[in-house]
């Protein structure tokens, strides 16, 4: 999807050499081009030298999904991987799918992400991280300073995806008062380019009034 597009761009970006999956293969076309090696067979790629995974799925179902084929679960418990969950999928899908990787020999960690595209490409995103063992750290954290500004060390995988899930609350909140903040300028007669130049100038301002105002 297009955020996953944009994860990867930024990792390129940084220096990383990236392979690449999706179940719609045309999609890879572009990336292809700009250096990213496709894999075209999932169960062939577990067996190769790459360590790290990251996720970026619609919900909990496609990842279990992507991970019911049996000669990718024999890889996974033959090989140490690191699978880093960047999808939103709330707490209770977390503990389903930390107990479905744990039957593996696998090191599973949720970092959903806030942020949107243009986060991703320019290094600004906001994640919550469920705990992870510390032997990880250093070379996790090269991934963190890469893609995040800020990030939160969460006591567990369900606490971070709650705190994501809590955000999404917040911002739906504030996005909605100023799509109506918006909607009434305009009912009194104000012009686009008026509220555009003005709106943002009083203490109502937000990150939300501007994502709406540029857009």
């Amino acid at each position: 999807g297009v955020l996953g597009e944009a994860l990867i761009e930024r990792l390129l970006y940084c220096g990383f050499n990236v392979s690449a999956y999706n179940r719609t293969k045309h999609k890879l076309e572009k990336l292809i081009l700009k250096g990213v090696r496709p894999i075209e067979s999932l169960d062939k790629a577990f067996v190769c030298e790459q360590k790290i995974w990251v996720l970026c799925l619609r919900d909990e179902k496609s990842i279990r999904e992507v991970f019911s084929c049996e000669k990718i679960i024999e890889a996974l418990k033959l090989n140490k991987f690191l699978i880093i969950n960047t999808s939103t999928i709330g707490p209770k899908g977390s503990a389903r799918l930390e107990g479905f990787f744990k039957e593996f020999n696998v090191e599973y960690i949720e970092l959903p992400v806030s942020g949107g595209i243009e986060g991703a490409l320019s290094g600004q995103l906001v994640g919550y991280i469920g705990n992870y063992p510390k032997y990880l750290r250093r070379e996790f954290d090269f991934v963190l300073r890469s893609l995040f500004k800020g990030h939160c060390l969460m006591q567990s995988n369900q606490a971070a995806q709650a705190m994501k899930v809590v955000n999404n609350y917040c911002e739906s909140i504030n996005l909605v008062v100023a799509a109506e903040a918006l909607l009434l300028a305009e009912t009194y007669g104000i012009s686009k380019e008026v509220i555009g130049g003005s709106l943002g100038l009083g203490r109502g301002r937000s990150v939300y009034l501007e994502l709406l105002l540029e857009r």
